[in-house]
């Protein structure tokens, strides 16, 4: 399929560097810079913001544990995927363990968590809309061409795991 590419073999902690850049480059554009720049159009142009005093902490808690389960999920992919997260260096083994028995994109939940938090930290509307927006866009335009491409390189192993874990709610593993 067009933009999905499977990773070339390599040493599991090879997988994990190039993941690891992969996440300081996009934690560090979407949860980070974008953010700060949208809430400060935000501020300037008098949008007000929602309290943040006792939001801060739950912010921060909730953007750390949304940050462990998305560096579970990168970690999982990486050793036990044989790939990357990313499409152009995507796993060569179907990852069904970890935060995948759970629920079929952590990453997506945990990213979308991460800017929920980012957002409330900010106390930002704006913000909040870019992560829903994101979110919808992943879910409508990129979900579907992803789960195309597992279906076709995976089969039915794959088809069986995606009626078995939901995608979006998680739930505990059946047996």
């Amino acid at each position: 399929m067009y933009g999905f590419r499977r990773a070339r073999p390599a040493e599991s902690s090879r997988n994990v560097a190039k993941t690891a850049i992969q996440i300081v480059f996009f934690w560090g554009t979407f949860l980070v810079m974008l953010p700060a720049i949208v809430a400060a159009f935000e501020r300037d142009a008098g949008v007000p913001q929602f309290p943040t005093s006792a939001g801060r902490v739950v912010a921060a808690l909730a953007f750390i544990g949304a940050s462990v389960l998305g560096l579970a999920s990168a970690f999982t992919m990486a050793t036990t995927g044989k790939g990357t997260p990313l499409p152009y260096d995507a796993p060569r083994r179907l990852v069904t363990t970890g935060p995948y028995a759970w629920i079929r994109n952590p990453m997506a939940a945990a990213g979308m968590g991460q800017g929920a938090a980012v957002a409330l930290w900010y106390g930002s509307i704006a913000v909040l809309a870019y992560v829903i927006a994101g979110g919808v866009i992943w879910h409508v335009a990129v979900r579907p061409l992803e789960e195309q491409d597992l279906v076709q390189v995976f089969g039915e192993p794959y088809i069986r795991y995606q009626s078995r874990v939901p995608l979006w709610w998680p739930r505990r593993p059946r047996a």
